[in-house]
Parts: structure tokens; C-alpha cells; sequence
């Protein structure tokens, strides 16, 4: 398997046999890969703020129609 240095990129290379492109550039893959893993975990932990927000207003809620039977 031959690569073929793409013109005008320092890490791109072409594979000579399915022409793939090719990117050698490790930094950006572990800057990428941090990247995913930082936007994951925000991501889980938005969700859980989300369900535990919609718990306290489910708690809220109730306690509100506890107080409105109490009021009766």
C-alpha cells in the first residue's frame, strides 16, 4: 500500500489503491477526540439537569394541589 503526499497539505496523503485520503496528523485527532469526549459529557450532563429541573417542578406541582385540597 502506496500513499501519494496531496499537494498543498502537510499531513493529507492519497492511497494509491482506493484513493482514499489519508490524515496523519495525530495531534489533531487527539484534539478531536478530547473534543468528542468534552461536548459527551456535557451533553450527559445537561440531560440530567433536564431531569432533575422536571422532578422538582413534578414535586412543585404536587405540593401545589396539596396546598389547594388543604385550602378547600
Amino acid at each position: 500500500m502506496s500513499h501519494i503526499k496531496v499537494e498543498g497539505s502537510q499531513h493529507l496523503y492519497r492511497d494509491e489503491d482506493n484513493f482514499a485520503i489519508i490524515n496523519t496528523d495525530t495531534t489533531a485527532l487527539t484534539k478531536a477526540k478530547m473534543l468528542k469526549s468534552r461536548i459527551t459529557t456535557q451533553d450527559r450532563e445537561i440531560n440530567t439537569l433536564k431531569d432533575e429541573v422536571n422532578e422538582i417542578k413534578e414535586l412543585l406541582l404536587q405540593m401545589n394541589e396539596r396546598l389547594k385540597w388543604q385550602e378547600q
